[in-house]
């Protein structure tokens, strides 16, 4: 679920990725029946020491509420540039434990 990183520069960033369930669309039941449930995935990223130990005691299948900033990340590649974005998490409440 989730894992410290350490950076070459000595700090540590702890990573987490968050499953947000997607809303399904206003259609029949039998249409939404045949449909998998489709969810959206989103990289977490806390820097903090004191958020980092809570975050790694979390266990997978809980109920978070995250607060932060959308950062897009920057990176070479192997094969070039390469980004992604990921929320810089400045809390995490857990609402039900997993």
């Amino acid at each position: 679920m989730s894992g410290a990183l350490e950076l070459p520069s000595g700090d540590t960033v702890v990573q987490l990725r968050v499953v947000v369930p997607r809303p399904e669309p206003r259609r029949g039941r039998a249409a939404a029946a045949r449909r998998s449930a489709s969810v959206d995935t989103i990289d977490v990223g806390v820097w903090g020491k004191a958020l980092q130990r809570r975050v790694l005691k979390l266990v997978d299948g809980a109920d978070v509420v995250v607060r932060g900033a959308l950062r897009r990340r920057f990176w070479r590649g192997p094969g070039g540039p390469v980004s992604r974005y990921e929320v810089e998490a400045s809390a995490i409440e857990v609402v039900r434990r997993g």
